[in-house]
């Protein structure tokens, strides 16, 4: 007999797929193991509809097919790896540390690198009026400064032809400059798209709260 295993994080549910010779139908067991309840079971022909197959061969293409169907769960069971991040901070910047920090809460997984911040600026084609104190780079894109987790995720999604996200200057308020040494205080800013031929527009802009 041959079992295979997936689950779904937080769920609760583990899926099992049993194959047994000479040839009874597969069963798919999806399984809630929180006591008390029931489990489901789908048989073979509640998942695949063409006929049954006689050959050993044809057996063996069937368990082929329930465990590929299986894969999806045994993804989910694992998750989604984190998105890389490679930044260019200088080593005495602790707003830069802040920011890293709201990445690595929002699901990204950072490679930092001390000094060399204004070179790689230059090398990924990042305007100077769109400069600030770190610079990042995810997916292909250039990030500068503190443009929050939020944006540059829908940036990924979004894919448009561009060099990247700025949030221009420190904006206090953005993530990684909104510590508790600020009191608050947010000044509103805007998060541009910068262009493959080096013009931006306004991609998020944010409200602020100072008077």
């Amino acid at each position: 007999m041959l079992s295979l295993y997936a689950a779904r994080p937080h769920t609760g549910l583990t899926a099992r797929l049993q194959i047994r010779h000479p040839r009874p139908a597969p069963r798919l067991r999806l399984t809630n193991i929180n006591p008390g309840a029931p489990e489901v079971v789908f048989n073979q022909t509640n998942v695949f509809t063409e006929p049954p197959m006689k050959s050993n061969s044809s057996t063996s293409r069937r368990e082929l097919l329930m465990a590929l169907a299986l894969l999806p769960l045994a993804r989910l069971a694992h998750g989604a790896p984190p998105i890389e991040v490679q930044v260019w901070k200088e080593p005495t910047c602790g707003c830069c540390g802040d920011w890293i920090k709201h990445m690595e809460a929002n699901g990204f997984k950072v490679f930092v690198n001390l000094g060399g911040t204004n070179a790689a600026r230059a090398r990924l084609g990042i305007p100077q009026n769109m400069a600030s104190c770190h610079t990042a780079l995810v997916g292909g894109y250039a990030i500068e400064g503190h443009v929050p987790a939020r944006d540059v995720k829908r940036l990924l999604k979004e894919k448009p032809s561009a060099i990247g996200l700025s949030a221009p200057g420190m904006p206090i308020g953005s993530p990684g400059m909104d510590t508790p040494a600020y009191n608050g205080k947010k000044n509103p800013y805007s998060v541009m798209l910068i262009a493959k031929n080096g013009s931006s527009t306004v991609y998020q802009k944010y409200e602020g709260n100072a008077s």
